[in-house]
């Protein structure tokens, strides 16, 4: 499998996995013994300018390079705004160390069940990548990833129940999917998950039949999005009077 960069002054043009490149000589990747712990290949900006190299391949090849890179010791997997890789995220498997899986705005294709076999997952981020809709599943998947903290879908297909989710991730703090099928009432959220920050559920099945519940149950809640959401919401902005709230009329 090639990895193919954009040309930049200092970078290598072509990165050769027959060739044997020690992957300790990978400038954003961590080694844990013999195994890869991390690996970052998100583009860099600085000042505007993508300085960094994007590498482009196919998921599944990194699996082939005697289990080094995906395997039981990957514990940061970070692709996003990567439009150059492709696959199916299936090919994460096995990966149950995995903490942090960042996989918006790629090319990537699958199933977010992979996640069910990620205990200690606690940031997660799929989807939004070429104006498609790559990544599909139930967020009840998320009942095996107690540690979880941050999930962000991007016009993904994602669908599920608020109410079980909430139950199955208390640590939550983020909670994003925008024209998703997620469905429910989001203020099952309040005293389920106590931490909340931030919920951002535009376009999608959830409404919301206690404004208030939220404010007491989720005392660090910063943002509530809810514009254009086909489900009900009761209640004002004034119920939330700490937090950026955004409503809107359902959507037709």
């Amino acid at each position: 499998a090639l990895l193919k960069q954009e040309k930049f002054e200092g970078a290598v043009e072509l990165l050769n996995w027959a060739e044997d490149l020690p992957l300790e000589q990978w400038e954003r990747l961590r080694m844990d013994g013999e195994r890869v712990a991390s690996l970052d290949l998100c583009p860099r900006i600085v000042e505007g300018i993508r300085v960094a190299f994007e590498p482009r391949f196919d998921l599944a090849s990194l699996g082939t390079i005697d289990a080094k890179v995906l395997g039981p010791k990957l514990v940061e997997l970070i692709l996003e705004g990567n439009n150059g890789i492709t696959g199916n995220i299936a090919a994460l498997e096995p990966c149950s160390a995995l903490e942090v899986c960042l996989l918006s705005v790629t090319a990537l294709v699958g199933d977010i069940k992979v996640f069910a076999h990620c205990p200690r997952l606690r940031i997660a981020s799929v989807g939004g990548g070429r104006g498609r809709l790559p990544i599909t599943g139930s967020v009840r998947v998320f009942g095996g990833c107690p540690l979880l903290e941050e999930f962000r879908a991007f016009k993904s297909c994602v669908d599920g129940d608020l109410e079980v989710f909430a139950q199955k991730c208390p640590n939550l703090k983020e909670l994003s999917a925008m024209k998703s099928q997620v469905e429910g009432d989001a203020a099952s959220l309040a005293f389920k998950c106590p931490q909340l920050e931030t919920v951002t559920l535009p376009l999608t099945q959830v409404g919301c039949s206690d404004l208030g519940a939220l404010a007491q149950g989720c005392p660090n809640l910063k943002r509530l999005n809810l514009r254009m959401c086909k489900g009900q919401v009761k209640g004002t902005a004034e119920d939330l009077p700490n937090c950026e709230v955004i409503l809107g009329p359902p959507s037709s």
